[in-house]
């Protein structure tokens, strides 16, 4: 009887450890999305470690026989043959600096994630529910600092130190990226909170205070993926099969349509038009300048992390921004590192081939979402929905923090996946 209660005090322990930890991981990256891979690294580590010890005891499985999602499988295998067709493209690459370093961060993101939802299933259920919990509450905390941050000009996290304007600037943007991309696995987590008091209290904590922190930021793609996920939310509720084909539909015509509607946006009808506001404008241009660069070989590209290399076609780019005719005042242009389109950088540094793995692996994860629990599909669409919006006018594909926030949304709906599973 001793022996049974002091497992039990042990374990309870284990969970609240597991909890706080991961908690103070998340914030982390709430503090600075650069931290991301930083707190995925950790989270997979410490489900490593913990399986490793569990299984020298001979108490459980190292890893689980299958994933907890069915269908997992089939985006990670997409996904690996995407970043190894952006590794091989050093062979072809038009500057071949970083082709495969970059290929191989997003491939090392991929390989964590996958590796966490292979240890997933063998892990404690107490453990897991109190890292799904964790989630909850730091995107409560997270946000609330945020809104704070953002009321205060930076007043939190200190940007308005000696650090450089332009990096103040970057920084104080990108912290709102991670509010629309953990909001719906955030909610799926909270939902697994027995008390229904507590539960509803962090939904309408998370919605509102995520929401808000968002429209305060100055990210106007990230205010555009919370507005498409409550759409995808919304209508999911209404048809799940609905939603799924459209969403669909959008990632196909995003994947292969992006070239040509990058040209056509490019006209000066567009681009120097007064009622768009100016981020939108330098976008139109910036992407005009890119599809140009992406016709030059449009079959196999120019090479990953080209887009962040090429300088002299950058010049071009800034020139065009200058020339332009738009009335609505002087206001810098958007920093020409990359398209802030992930489709239309996909044409540019690996061509179609490059396009339709991209298409494939979205395609596969609607499916995989399909796959979820019934509760939790309708979050799986919304979260699809805003990575899929993130990725229309933001960052680069190469970019390993955004796409470890990805990689810790799917790592989130799989553990409220499974707590469901484990209950029934």
């Amino acid at each position: 009887m001793t022996d049974r209660a002091s497992t039990s005090r042990f374990q309870i322990s284990e969970a609240r450890l597991a909890g706080w930890s991961y908690s103070v991981l998340l914030l982390l990256g709430f503090m600075s999305a650069r931290a991301f891979m930083f707190v995925l690294v950790v989270t997979v580590s410490a489900l490593l470690a913990s399986a490793a010890y569990d299984g020298m005891r001979g108490q459980r499985p190292f890893i689980a026989k299958a994933m907890p999602i069915k269908g997992i499988a089939l985006p990670f295998a997409l996904f690996a043959a995407f970043c190894a067709w952006g590794a091989s493209s050093t062979v072809w690459a038009t500057i071949p600096a970083n082709s495969v370093s970059k290929s191989a961060s997003l491939t090392l993101v991929a390989g964590l994630v996958a590796l966490g939802l292979g240890i997933l299933p063998s892990r404690k259920p107490a453990v897991v529910s109190s890292l799904t919990q964790s989630l909850a509450v730091a995107y409560v905390v997270g946000a609330a600092i945020l809104i704070v941050d953002y009321a205060t000009l930076g007043a939190v996290k200190g940007w308005n130190s000696e650090l450089s304007v332009r990096l103040s600037a970057v920084e104080f943007t990108r912290g709102a990226t991670v509010l629309p991309l953990l909001m719906a696995p955030a909610i799926a987590c909270a939902r697994q909170i027995g008390h229904i008091g507590i539960q509803r209290g962090l939904i309408t904590a998370i919605v509102v205070l995520g929401t808000v922190a968002a429209f305060m930021s100055p990210h106007e793609t990230a205010q555009l993926a919370i507005v498409a996920a409550a759409i995808a939310l919304g209508l999911s509720y209404v048809s799940l099969a609905g939603i799924r084909r459209l969403i669909a539909a959008g990632w196909v015509a995003s994947c292969l349509m992006m070239l040509p509607a990058s040209i056509f946006a490019s006209q000066p009808a567009f681009t120097n038009a007064s009622w768009l506001p100016i981020s939108v404008t330098d976008r139109f241009v910036i992407w005009g300048g890119f599809a140009d660069l992406a016709t030059e070989r449009p079959i196999q590209g120019h090479g990953a992390n080209y887009a962040n290399t090429a300088k002299p076609s950058f010049r071009l780019i800034d020139e065009r921004l200058r020339e332009r005719t738009n009335p609505t005042g002087s206001v810098r242009p958007l920093p020409i590192s990359h398209p802030h389109n992930i489709y239309l950088q996909v044409w540019v540094e690996l061509g179609a081939v490059g396009a339709l793995l991209l298409a494939g692996f979205g395609l596969s994860m609607i499916s995989a979402i399909s796959k979820l629990t019934a509760e939790l599909q309708p979050l799986g669409f919304a979260t699809m929905a805003a990575v899929a919006t993130q990725m229309l006018s933001s960052y680069s594909i190469w970019q390993y923090w955004f796409i470890s926030i990805f990689g810790l949304a799917i790592l989130n709906l799989a553990m409220a996946h499974y707590s469901i599973l484990r209950r029934s």
